[in-house]
């Protein structure tokens, strides 16, 4: 579990599968899991996560960690029925439509190479590589096609059974499991599972369906269509593919939707990472190392004194309060009359520090860009707050308008 497998950190990782297990068994009642020994302790020991059926298949298949796709093109190969296999980044929020379910070959969308795809295959070329002449014309085309492989198969077995035989043909003519191969470095999963698929299916004369119905460049998975949590009610999914693991801010927002929707998992995921979360693991908190100037070691003693004040919090309650801040993306995308009858809380134990009007423009700054890297108004203060991962606590810049609200909600006689 140290391995984060591109992701932020290795807890958003199991974060994903969790989310994709259980959105999956909201619409599916035969979802089965192809893993190997050490994927089942984690998955099913640890996180118990309720797939229809497991098969311990990968224990002694011999991949380098380069070629990720491979292991899927095996798991393509044993299906006896009509299927469709699903990445472990991607999220449901629905049923795939019968018209996608019923198609003879299913995938997620095409894609258009770009200069990124082409320059990635001229390379490939220039290895002289041994594959279908139908595939390497492909290659050779200004733009190559390729489909997205998270979704990929469907009820045309004939095909997909060729399609992989092709593909192991390819590793194995290429010495791309050789691990004494010049080639077993050079990253092939692209070519051997998304392009020829869209090869051969055009050679085939075949249509493939595709889940997400519009052609996407290579380099155009962008936040808005495939990463949106606030949005994940009006997809039909979300693929957290590529750069976007790194993304903290995606990660944080996955995080809240499983919180939201499935708590019992989260919980058992993050307490799986009592060093990465000081509060779960009983580490002593101490505020993190700070190198500004001595003008604003106010803020330092600031800090220290809340930190001293939320030592005795228990998990239970900072569970409830990340519960109800997990919230907050159904009520983004809720109707108006929805939204009407929300009511608006402030963290009870939520602190906010007024930066001196008198502070040196200079220190003013630093603050600032200690808590937030980003641009911020002028009028900024801090609010603190206490919280259950990481180091314990959060803090946050503070606009006029944002310090006006919670002044508003101080107001109240009791809390969301």
């Amino acid at each position: 579990m140290e391995n984060g497998f591109g992701w932020f950190h290795p807890q958003y990782h199991l974060m994903s599968w969790a989310l994709s297990c259980l959105s999956l068994r909201e619409h599916y009642n035969n979802v089965v899991f192809y893993t190997d020994n050490n994927g089942y302790n984690i998955f099913i020991d640890l996180l118990k996560l309720p797939y229809t059926d497991v098969v311990v298949q990968y224990d002694d298949l011999p991949c380098p960690d380069v070629h990720w796709a491979y292991p899927k093109l095996f798991t393509y190969s044993l299906q006896k029925e009509p299927f469709i296999h699903v990445d472990g980044d991607i999220h449901f929020s629905c049923r795939l439509d019968a018209s996608i379910e019923s198609g003879a070959l299913i995938a997620q969308n095409m894609e258009m190479g770009t200069q990124y795809y082409k320059g990635m295959m001229n390379d490939l070329l220039r290895r002289d590589y041994r594959m279908p002449e139908f595939l390497r014309k492909a290659l050779e085309r200004n733009a190559i096609l390729s489909y997205n492989a998270g979704f990929l198969d469907g009820n045309d077995l004939d095909f997909i059974q060729e399609y992989c035989r092709i593909a192991f043909q390819f590793i194995d003519d290429n010495g791309l499991l050789d691990y004494h191969s010049h080639n077993i470095s050079v990253n092939n999963n692209l070519l051997f599972e998304q392009t020829l698929f869209a090869a051969l299916a055009e050679e085939r004369g075949k249509k493939v369906t595709s889940v997400f119905d519009m052609v996407v460049p290579d380099n155009g998975y962008d936040y808005f269509r495939f990463c949106d949590f606030y949005r994940f009610e009006e997809v039909k999914f979300l693929h957290l593919l590529g750069g976007h693991k790194r993304n903290l801010r995606i990660c944080e927002l996955l995080g809240k939707t499983l919180l939201d929707r499935y708590p019992e998992y989260y919980k058992r995921i993050v307490e799986l990472f009592p060093q990465n979360n000081k509060r779960l693991g009983n580490v002593k908190q101490t505020p993190p190392d700070m190198t500004i100037q001595k003008c604003i070691a106010l803020y330092q003693d600031y800090l220290c004194d809340r930190i001293a004040d939320w030592k005795d919090l228990s998990t239970i309650t900072l569970y409830d309060w990340e519960k109800r801040l997990s919230v907050y993306p159904r009520f983004i995308n809720a109707d108006r009359e929805r939204q009407s009858a929300c009511i608006i809380g402030k963290n009870p134990y939520a602190s906010v520090f007024e930066i001196p009007h008198n502070w040196p423009d200079l220190a003013k700054h630093l603050l600032k860009e200690r808590v937030n890297r980003e641009r911020c108004g002028r009028n900024a203060d801090v609010v603190c707050v206490p919280c259950l991962l990481g180091e314990g606590y959060k803090e946050a810049l503070l606009s006029d308008w944002g310090y006006n609200m919670l002044a508003l909600l101080d107001k109240r006689d009791e809390f969301w």
